[in-house]
C-alpha cells in the first residue's frame, strides 16, 4: 500500500485536489515515484488497489494500460461506514474485479 502523491499532509482532500490543479507539473513527478516502487515490487504487470475514486482517476489518467493488470477502484478507508460494512463492500469490489465485472 502506498500514496500516489507522497509528501503532502493533508487531512482535507479538497486541499490536495485544488493544489494539483494549480500545479499539475507535479503529478508527473509523483507518477515516476509509484512507477519506481512498482518496479521494486518485481511485478511488471502488477493488480493495482486504488483507494478512492480520485486515486484511481490518477492512475487511469497517468498510467498507461500495460503498466498494470488490472486497476481496481475501491472505496476509500476514510467512507463513513461501520468497519464492518466497509470490509463487505471492498470484498466485493475485490470479487467483482476478479470476475472481470466493474
Amino acid at each position: 500500500m502506498t500514496d500516489v502523491i507522497k509528501g503532502f499532509v493533508e487531512p482535507v482532500s479538497e486541499t490536495l485536489i485544488e493544489h494539483l490543479r494549480k500545479n499539475p507539473e507535479v503529478i508527473g513527478d509523483h507518477i515516476q515515484t509509484l512507477r519506481a516502487e512498482l518496479l521494486d515490487l518485481g511485478s511488471s504487470r502488477p493488480l493495482i488497489l486504488a483507494f478512492g475514486g480520485r486515486a484511481h482517476a490518477l492512475i487511469a489518467a497517468r498510467l498507461s494500460a500495460d503498466e498494470y493488470s488490472r486497476l481496481v477502484h475501491l472505496t476509500h478507508y476514510s467512507y463513513r461506514i461501520s468497519k464492518e460494512k466497509y470490509r463487505d463492500v471492498v470484498h466485493g469490489q475485490i470479487l467483482r474485479a476478479k470476475l472481470g465485472n466493474p
